[in-house]
């Protein structure tokens, strides 16, 4: 499914925006897809035909090489995000007032594992917005057996799994945000097995990075 994230930017006024769908209708909520590994992009530099490339594929790393600039880290990120900083480098050492778009033309396979203690564990399609508690009711919920204030997320960030420890009640009465998934998340419902247990999923997950924020 294609769709076109563009930003126009300025440094020296506000950033100004056009977001349209592929049969040019406009569509806002195109900025809030996040680009994923392995997705396609076309980046155009205006007046730069240098710089404009009609096909770039973001690695498996998530990110790709842009000229003069070099890395530029794409997954976790909208075509806005990635444009205004491929405009901010542009301008800082090599072009004046540049104006950059970024436009999504291919996208790669958009999934999410759930796992542990759920009725139905699986591999389940990431829609436009996929929140936790989405997650896991496409999983049909959590068993009687989950320790619901212990449900952990995995991510790859720049080649680095990381992970984040919810608790699910507090997001159930609105005292945290409900955290939107991406691509390639897996969700892990831990089992109430007592505190040993516990300790041991720590251990596993202490392997990891843990952050304490999704973005």
């Amino acid at each position: 499914m294609a769709a076109f994230c563009a930003a126009s930017l300025s440094l020296a006024g506000p950033a100004r925006a056009e977001v349209r769908a592929p049969d040019g209708t406009p569509r806002t909520s195109v900025t809030e897809y996040r680009i994923s590994a392995l997705d396609k992009l076309s980046i155009t530099v205006f007046g730069v035909q240098e710089l404009t490339k009609q096909e770039v594929q973001v690695d498996s790393t998530g990110q790709f090489d842009f000229p003069l600039i070099g890395a530029v880290q794409a997954t976790g990120r909208t075509g806005r995000q990635i444009a205004e900083e491929i405009t901010g480098r542009l301008e800082a050492k090599y072009l004046q007032d540049p104006k950059v778009s970024v436009s999504l033309i291919s996208q790669n396979a958009q999934t999410i594992t759930v796992e542990g203690a759920v009725t139905s564990p699986g591999v389940f399609n990431l829609q436009s917005r996929t929140s936790l508690l989405q997650a896991l009711a496409q999983s049909k919920g959590p068993t009687n057996r989950a320790d619901e204030r212990h449900i952990i997320v995995f991510r790859e960030i720049g080649g680095v799994r990381r992970a984040l420890i919810f608790d699910l009640e507090t997001i159930r009465r609105g005292e945290v945000e409900d955290p939107p998934l991406q691509a390639n998340d897996m969700v892990v419902v831990a089992q109430s097995k007592g505190k040993a247990a516990w300790r041991e999923l720590v251990e596993n997950v202490g392997s990891f990075s843990i952050f304490a924020l999704f973005r």
